[in-house]
């Protein structure tokens, strides 16, 4: 069960867990883990979309315009830090599940734990998430997607953010399905 503890010990690693868990635990600690998380969720709904706005204030933007994208990109980006905490708890779950009728042999279990601790890692989550907002900003910029460079910098930026979370893990997820397809199961 050694994967299983660090596994449950990475959740601290995971940046948007890291987030929601600490905004659920301050804000609403009475309330299970699951709630806290949707609440923390509408918490980081609020949290972009009044920096949107701000940024969008101090740069003289004019805010109806653009306030549906607006809304919709800090909803897309809060929903991506969600969907990577609820898969991540679901998969803990049902490893735990599948681990109380088979373990996995010692060496496999040893991979899987050094996979674990490469891959959920903060400081590689977050040059990730900069090298998907640089990009993306990027080719906006220079081939003008945007009629006007501040749009772009105001909302590529923040849905970029949690892009660049689901990116990493769309690839880090994959890589561990092959570790597990590819090992042996003792039973």
């Amino acid at each position: 069960m050694d994967f299983i503890a660090e596994w449950r010990k990475s959740r601290a690693n995971i940046l948007t867990i890291l987030i929601l868990d600490k905004i659920a635990n301050r804000l609403f600690k009475h309330f299970g883990l699951n709630t806290g998380r949707v609440f923390a969720t509408g918490i980081l709904f609020l949290g972009f979309e009044v920096a949107q706005l701000a940024i969008m204030a101090i740069v003289q933007r004019p805010v109806w315009p653009v306030l549906g994208a607006s809304l919709i990109i800090a909803c897309i980006t809060s929903l991506c830090f969600y969907s990577i905490a609820s898969a991540h708890q679901y998969g803990l779950e049902l490893w735990e599940a599948a681990l109380r009728e088979a373990s996995f042999s010692k060496r496999t279990e040893t991979r899987l734990v050094n996979w674990l601790m490469g891959w959920a890692n903060l400081r590689h989550q977050l040059i990730a998430s900069i090298v998907c907002v640089a990009v993306i900003l990027g080719y906006a910029l220079i081939f003008d997607v945007f009629f006007i460079s501040w749009d772009a910098i105001v909302f590529v930026s923040l849905m970029a953010l949690g892009g660049g979370q689901g990116f990493y893990w769309g690839i880090a997820t994959p890589l561990m399905t092959t570790h597990l397809c590819q090992s042996p199961i003792a039973y």
